[in-house]
């Protein structure tokens, strides 16, 4: 098992216990990312951006979403 696949089981199991718990879908679409699943991470991020109170790296994930859906 990689870690990614590692990291993936993890953040799932955070969002069983607490689906409210942005920074998993934050940490879900890091992981799709560095796997080149851009869509996935797009998903996961605005997942985060929907949930999250951190206006600082809300603002940071939009442009890192803009910038994925040019890899699409």
């Amino acid at each position: 098992m990689n870690r990614y696949t590692e990291a993936k089981i993890a953040y799932s199991k955070i969002l069983k216990d607490n689906a409210n718990y942005s920074m998993a879908y934050y940490g879900l679409g890091i992981v799709a990312e560095k796997e080149k699943n851009y869509r996935e991470a797009i998903g996961q991020y605005s997942k985060f951006i929907s949930m999250s109170d951190n206006d600082s790296l809300k603002k940071t994930i939009e442009r890192r979403i803009t910038l994925l859906r040019t890899r699409l």
